[in-house]
């Protein structure tokens, strides 16, 4: 039997208590679980959106039951989208953490939790207590709301419209309702605030010290959740920890059971296309919903400072080493080598099982509800029980791998991962992670999908250069794709060092003024971010650098991500005199920036500047103003130790 797991981020703490329930699960019963890796369904960041692809290539013809993990895959707007999806697939279905139509889902102990943090607080002698609700059209938050309000009225406490927020779940609510109970809080009329989630009650930290209000010396916060950040907020956290992996097992039983149902539903002979019948069937004989109980994770955000954690994450060093290996190797654009390549890393990492499946017709993304899988697809690259395979198979992609290839498989779990380039969705692969980082797998998602594309294209190029009169338009079009890919960083849209230096050179002499600026950029922190936060975070935080830098420089103005965390400017036309103005919008830019993102990391950077009249001054003006942004960042790690110092002392 062949499980479905809808997961948004692999490594995440729900995700990995819930994998790892299913995989012990599977592996005592004698199933295969398949791990579909996507993003939220609402995603509409352009270079994101393409990852929920991946979900519709599940297949009921492959797939018996699928477990979904509603809570971070589906928002209250996305509810019916998700509900008429899944009615399409015709599988049984559990959902867990958030209820979408008439599936059986699993979901934590609201009430208790509650109580246990109510509790917990009134125990420290607190009293006036306010509360954040989520959004009050979906049950986890009225729960919450419900129960907040029982306990005042079971302790006698007067209930006070006022003291209560109703939140939205994000961080920027969290930050309006810390607003709102500024006054309240100086007027020490409140001096507790319990948070429905941690994305608010992070949201209201931040925003509290802002204002000056330090907490859990002028008000104490919890929230709810544990996500993983939580112990890493300033306090850390305290918070309820839902119980993932219990969550899994009750998912587990009755996805098992609705199975079962309908095997027999089946066997009466009624059509399971008939979703309303099969569902009520299923509601008689079959446990429709279930409340796992929850643990309260204390912390210093409730005033227990002796429960201030700490974390030492090693091994981190060697999954960056890893990951650098990857972008080393896949870097050229002949695809054959690229394969060569593709196989010494997954060799190297012992992978023994990595299938590359590629749409002969690459299918765009736009939106989910919109999007269609291409009917057949053909096996690029592949590699099972880690020896390489050479057949080029077609294959109807409803079996979501070649069956000629699946029966030399074993049944250890495999993870799904979409391949695209831009909104151009090209394949996907298939790939077991058993005792490897599945940090590599993603380092390896980005460098295929660019590079197996700039390789097709390639290789396009090449065969179309020999029917020149046939099809010069085409021609001409992938002609533009390949100098954008050779010329501009994936990841910002920005110029790459090679683009820079284009344009730079024909900037000289072509103008009315022979004087230019040119900046070195570095960003500080980012290796932290990776660490903390994973490599989504750190790109994240890299777009918008290049964003700050694009904004900070006119029109004309030349803008470079020259390497990892290392950016290049060429200002135009411009003296000495424009250094100071271009800093100060270096500076305001970058801090709204980050008041915007409300990230718990600060995006930061550090710079020089050096003018140039020749081009061939270039490389040495270069080392000038990286030796300028080194002395910048050694200057401002100065100024930040004389601070640790005096706020030490």
């Amino acid at each position: 039997m062949n499980i479905g797991l809808f997961v948004d981020y692999y490594f995440n703490i729900s995700s990995m208590q819930i994998i790892e329930y299913l995989e012990q699960a599977c592996e005592k019963f004698g199933h295969q679980l398949y791990i579909f890796e996507g993003r939220s369904i609402n995603d509409v960041e352009p270079m994101i959106r393409p990852y929920n692809s991946i979900y519709h290539i599940l297949s009921e013809k492959r797939i018996d039951g699928l477990i979904l993990i509603a809570s971070s895959l589906v928002d209250t707007d996305n509810i019916q989208k998700m509900d008429a999806y899944l009615k399409s697939i015709h599988i049984p279905v559990v959902t867990i953490g958030r209820k979408i139509g008439d599936f059986p889902y699993v979901h934590s102990d609201n009430e208790s939790g509650i109580r246990k943090v109510f509790g917990h607080l009134y125990g420290h002698g607190k009293r006036k207590i306010a509360f954040v609700t989520g959004l009050m059209e979906q049950k986890d938050a009225i729960e919450r709301y419900e129960t907040y309000k029982s306990l005042l009225q079971e302790n006698n406490l007067a209930y006070n419209p006022g003291f209560v927020y109703e939140g939205a779940f994000s961080k920027r609510s969290g930050r309006d309702a810390a607003l709102h109970f500024a006054p309240f809080i100086k007027n020490n009329e409140i001096d507790t605030i319990i948070f429905s989630n941690d994305d608010m009650a992070s949201g209201a930290l931040t925003a509290f010290q802002a204002l000056g209000i330090c907490c859990p010396e002028d008000v104490l916060l919890t929230g709810y959740d544990n996500v993983s950040w939580s112990a890493l907020t300033d306090p850390p956290l305290t918070t309820v920890s839902q119980n993932y992996f219990k969550m899994a097992a009750a998912a587990w039983r009755i996805l098992l059971g609705q199975i079962s149902v309908k095997q027999s539903f089946q066997a009466s002979e009624r059509s399971t296309g008939e979703t309303t019948a099969f569902n009520a069937f299923v509601a008689g004989a079959v446990a429709m919903e279930e409340k796992v109980a929850v643990d309260l994770v204390v912390r210093a955000s409730c005033g227990c400072l002796e429960n201030v954690e700490t974390f030492i994450n090693e091994g981190l060093t060697l999954v960056n080493q890893n990951n650098m290996s990857v972008s080393e190797h896949f870097q050229t654009f002949n695809l054959d080598l690229l394969l060569q390549r593709l196989y010494g890393t997954i060799a190297y990492h012992e992978i023994q099982n990595f299938i590359i499946v590629h749409f002969p017709t690459p299918s765009p993304f736009t939106t989910f509800e919109t999007y269609t899988l291409p009917l057949e697809a053909e096996v690029l690259f592949c590699v099972v029980g880690g020896k390489p395979c050479n057949e080029k198979m077609r294959f109807s992609t409803s079996d979501i791998l070649p069956p000629e290839i699946k029966e030399r498989m074993d049944k250890s779990p495999l993870i799904l991962k979409p391949l695209y380039f831009s909104d151009s969705v090209f394949g996907y692969f298939v790939s077991s992670y058993k005792n490897i980082s599945g940090h590599i797998l993603s380092e390896i998602r980005l460098f295929l999908s660019d590079h197996i594309q700039g390789s097709l294209l390639l290789n396009a190029h090449v065969e179309m250069e020999q029917k020149l009169n046939d099809t010069l338009a085409e021609l001409q079009a992938v002609n533009q794709r390949l100098s954008l890919l050779s010329h501009r960083d994936d990841l910002t849209g920005l110029l790459n060092r090679r683009g820079f230096f284009g344009e730079s050179r024909k900037c000289f002499g072509c103008t009315s003024k022979d004087s230019h600026i040119i900046a070195y950029i570095d960003m500080d922190h980012l290796k932290t971010i990776n660490d903390l936060y994973g490599h989504e975070e750190g790109d994240f935080a890299i777009r918008t650098v290049a964003q700050v830098l694009s904004e900070s420089v006119r029109e004309g103005d030349l803008v470079c991500r020259q390497s990892g965390d290392e950016f290049l400017l060429f200002i135009r036309e411009a003296g000495k005199s424009v250094i100071p103005y271009m800093e100060k919008r270096f500076a305001n830019n970058l801090r709204n920036a980050n008041e915007t993102l409300g990230k718990p990391y600060l995006i930061d950077f550090s710079w020089g500047f050096i003018p140039v009249t020749r081009f061939d001054d270039f490389d040495d003006c270069l080392r000038q103003a990286d030796d300028r942004m080194m002395a910048s960042k050694r200057k401002k790690k100065e100024v930040q130790k004389k601070e640790e110092h005096l706020e030490g002392s």
